[in-house]
This record gives structure tokens, sequence and C-alpha cells, in this order.
């Protein structure tokens, strides 16, 4: 199990121009991570400032703070009715491609689209939106191979928000060049429509499993409502997190593991004490994957 952390857990700072990609950098490599997950210029104009004067440098920096680059990561949307809409979701993802090949990124999370229900196009169902993916994909999963960058597909809560929604997108092109990022926390209450157990979707899964997610929530009661609110790791309770650092030490896991905390207090208590709880479940996981080896010895 390797932590890194996304950049979404600071946009608020980097959109204030509060923080830079560099100060970011500085940062992790403090709270002991082992990579970074990098953002698309085109989808997130606020991470990079000048793309193509700044990403050798960046790669410098990374290397100089003891980083690796654990994944690039793309805003698309390819459930989109109109068709230049969805021309350009896959250029979106196309621009992505490139520039996760020349940072040398070895797998770039892809969105699939939204359902009407979760701010998509009215009247986009599910299994219109599950055809428009699937196609947006087609379009661009030849170019990944090209470039040797893996399209590693999140369940984001929308589409595909269930494992079996992941398994038809996997299963129609069976190939290696599309894989998963796997949100433990997208499978709970308050995303959009039904709820899956994590765990028994990571072990449904797992075998597609390249890049992970990880956060924690908790559900307040406000005037008779129920919401699902951001937690720091380790206190909201409600994702298995230190189940999934076991099984992640079990099936001997090489990906990363990215915090992604969204919360006002992020900077400051947030995104530090997240960090450390996931470095401690990391040294437990290591502890019960070496007591698991010595029975088999």
């Amino acid at each position: 199990m390797k932590i890194s952390c996304t950049p979404i857990s600071f946009q608020k700072s980097f959109k204030a121009r509060a923080v830079n990609l560099f100060d970011f950098l500085e940062l992790l490599s403090a709270h002991q991570c082992d990579g970074v997950d990098l953002l698309d210029s085109h989808s997130y104009p606020w991470f990079f400032r000048d793309f193509a004067s700044e990403h050798v440098a960046v790669r410098k920096k990374i290397a100089d703070c003891g980083l690796q680059i654990a994944c690039y990561a793309c805003g698309n949307n390819f459930a989109r009715l109109d068709a230049d809409s969805q021309r350009l979701a896959v250029a979106s993802v196309m621009h992505a491609i490139h520039e996760a090949a020349e940072m040398k990124v070895p797998c770039l999370r892809i969105f699939g689209g939204h359902h009407a229900s979760s701010g998509g196009d009215p009247g986009m169902t599910y299994r219109r939106g599950l055809e428009l993916i699937i196609s947006g994909i087609e379009a661009c999963i030849g170019e990944a191979e090209k470039c040797g960058v893996v399209l590693a597909l999140e369940n984001h809560g929308r589409l595909p928000g269930l494992s079996d929604e992941i398994l038809l997108v996997l299963r129609h092109f069976d190939s290696a060049w599309l894989r998963v990022t796997f949100d433990v926390a997208n499978f709970q209450p308050g995303i959009q429509g039904e709820c899956e157990d994590p765990m028994q979707a990571y072990e449904r899964l797992k075998d597609y499993i390249v890049h992970c997610h990880v956060k924690d929530l908790s559900l307040q009661f406000r005037d008779g409502m129920i919401y699902r609110m951001p937690a720091i790791a380790g206190e909201g309770g409600l994702v298995p997190l230190r189940q999934l650092a076991y099984a992640l030490e079990r099936d001997c896991f090489q990906g990363y593991c990215s915090l992604e905390y969204e919360a006002q207090d992020a900077e400051e208590i947030g995104v530090p004490k997240s960090l450390k709880y996931l470095l401690e479940i990391k040294e437990t996981a290591k502890l019960y994957s070496q007591m698991e080896r010595r029975k088999t010895e």
C-alpha cells in the first residue's frame, strides 16, 4: 500500500493562488507520502499554471521530493446526448492521454458520465449513458495503447456507479488498456441511486484495479434530512479504510491509494490528520501481511 494525495484536496487554495504545485509537492513530501496525483491541464486549468513551460520542472521537483507520480486525472463526461459535446469529451481525454504520456505516468483516471439524476443531460438514462461511455472509450483506447497509458475508469458515483456497471464496460473491451480507479467511498449512500458494499465491490473488481481513491465519510442529520459529509480519515467511520488496507496488502497491490479530502479544513487539519491515519494503517497492513506470509512458510 503506497500513499498519494490528489490535488482536489487543495483545489480551493490552488484556485485562489494561495498555493502552487511546487508547494503542494513539498507538503506531500513532508507528510511522508510515496506519490502524488497530477491533473490534466485542460480539465483542471487551476492546477498547472502553464503545462508547456512547467512540466519538466515539475517532474524534477517530484523526484527531488522523493515522490513518484501515482496517476494522472481527467475530468471528462462521455454521457452527453449532444454530438458536439460528446466529441469535446473525447478530445479532453485525448489531450489528457498525451499529457500523461509526456509526464511518463502509467495510468490516467477517467470518468464515465452522469445520469440525469446526478446533474447529467435531461433524459439521460442508465442504458443510454453506459452506451455513450463505451462509445467514448472506444474513441480513445487506441490512442491510450499507442501512448502506453492505461485508462483507469473511476466509480465516481454516477455512471458507472455499481460494480456490475463497471464490469459491463470492462468486459466489453477486455483490454489491458482499460482498468479501474477504485474509489472505496463512492459506493456509499448519498452518491447517486443505490449503494453497494465497498468490500464486496472490491472483491469483484480487484483484478482490474490500478489506482485507488481513499477518503472517509460521516452521515449528518439536519432538518429531517441525512447528509453524507467528508470526514477526516479514521474519524468518519462510514468507509472501511482498514479493511481495504488489509485486502490490498493481502493481494499485493502495487498501485497507490490517493487521499481525496474535500472539506474546508483540508490544509490545516483534514489532509495532515488523514495522511497520518493512512500511514498508520499502511504500517498495520504490512504487519498483517508479514504474519500471513509466516503462516505459509
